[in-house]
């Protein structure tokens, strides 16, 4: 009986979490003064076509690049896509060290045409067309996450799809229309962690205890983030090089708040790992007091901790070589500089790398002795402590 109420309660409060999701996904994303640009006199539009002749091509092979192709190759293609689908025209691939990619008749790519006064003035290969190889590797990766994780995979795999469209085509929007990125940012994070528990486990001790673990993690990652950002002296305004493009978008009319980023940012990164944490110390708890129902709070809060220190050491690692590996290219290139140690750590780049590692890595670690203590209190709830 416990537990059909449970599942109607965690069935309801889904139903009420799909509403908003709903709500939010339409609000987010409504925007009246969205053109279309094909009523506009001129525009660009990207559309996927078959590559059916190389007329010629100017292509060199240069060992600086190792063995990249710079120049162009001039084509007859096919659109697939679009108003032209089924027109024959010709188009430019432009190749470079950074761009371009060296293409064959048969090819499936996708082309920028430009369109002026209602007809097509230009035509450019975008890209190779990758959409086919990524739904087969995505296919790949929910084939294994399925077979391997079964009822719970198929689970995560909902939440996962959940969370990238929360991220994506929720809180970006919103942030686009000025919204405060960091109070924003947290606010839709809870909500994808919320949602994701409530669906891998439903409405339990255990979900409670990593939610509420997750949201106190979070909130101190925040604060940390916040003063480290002040003291350190750097900010969203200094991230690298799509600001320039955020400036522009912005002095177009755009309200979107550049300085929270660096925080927005370190949220989104960190949340994922301190979920992990959080559900990963609940469950031990709860597997703790199950095996020995006569646990008192000192015993249960002592072998949590123990349990959360070995986590500790690897979770932190791992996020801090996260963001190594993310950054890679930039680590490298720092490192050809050869800089003294004050100019190194004075760098705006290293400073701005630093506080977003550093503070994610501590929401981590403090959500560790938050988790077992919310569990402590839950599942010992009403016991008394036995006197020696």
């Amino acid at each position: 009986m416990n537990q059909i109420k449970e599942n109607k309660l965690t069935i309801g409060i889904l139903l009420v979490c799909f509403l908003v999701f709903g709500f939010l996904l339409t609000y987010a994303n409504s925007d009246p003064a969205r053109d279309s640009g094909s009523t506009r006199e001129s525009y660009t539009t990207y559309e996927t076509a078959k590559v059916s002749k190389i007329i010629s091509q100017k292509l060199e092979q240069s060992d600086l690049y190792e063995g990249s192709y710079t120049g162009s190759q001039s084509l007859m293609i096919e659109i697939k896509s679009g108003t032209y689908k089924g027109s024959t025209m010709s188009a430019t691939n432009y190749l470079g060290a950074l761009y371009g990619t060296k293409l064959k008749k048969g090819n499936s790519i996708v082309v920028a045409i430009y369109v002026a006064k209602g007809k097509v003035d230009n035509i450019t290969v975008y890209e190779y067309d990758r959409s086919l190889s990524i739904l087969v590797i995505l296919g790949l990766f929910i084939i294994v996450t399925v077979i391997v994780g079964g009822r719970k995979g198929a689970q995560s795999l909902l939440g996962l799809v959940f969370s990238i469209v929360s991220l994506i085509w929720i809180l970006i929007p919103l942030l686009m229309k000025g919204y405060p990125t960091v109070l924003t940012t947290f606010a839709i994070c809870l909500y994808v962690a919320m949602v994701s528990y409530l669906l891998l486990g439903g409405i339990t001790k255990k979900t409670i205890c990593a939610m509420t673990g997750t949201a106190s993690g979070l909130v101190l990652a925040i604060l940390f983030g916040l003063a480290a950002q002040s003291v350190v002296k750097v900010n969203g305004m200094r991230m690298g090089d799509y600001l320039d493009a955020l400036l522009q978008i912005k002095q177009g009319g755009t309200p979107l708040e550049l300085k929270g980023l660096l925080i927005g940012g370190m949220i989104v990164a960190s949340l994922g790992a301190i979920m992990d944490v959080a559900m990963s110390i609940s469950s031990a708890m709860q597997e703790l007091i199950t095996v020995n129902p006569e646990l008192q709070k000192h015993e249960m809060w002592r072998s949590g901790m123990n349990i959360g220190r070995d986590m500790i050491g690897t979770m932190t690692n791992t996020l801090i070589l996260a963001f190594v590996g993310s950054s890679f290219v930039m680590v490298i290139y720092i490192w050809t500089l050869k800089l003294p140690l004050y100019e190194l750590l004075s760098s705006n780049l290293v400073a701005t790398e630093l506080v977003h590692s550093i503070a994610s890595s501590i929401g981590v670690i403090l959500s560790v002795p938050l988790t077992v203590l919310i569990s402590t209190f839950i599942y010992c709830q009403g016991k008394k402590v036995k006197s020696a």
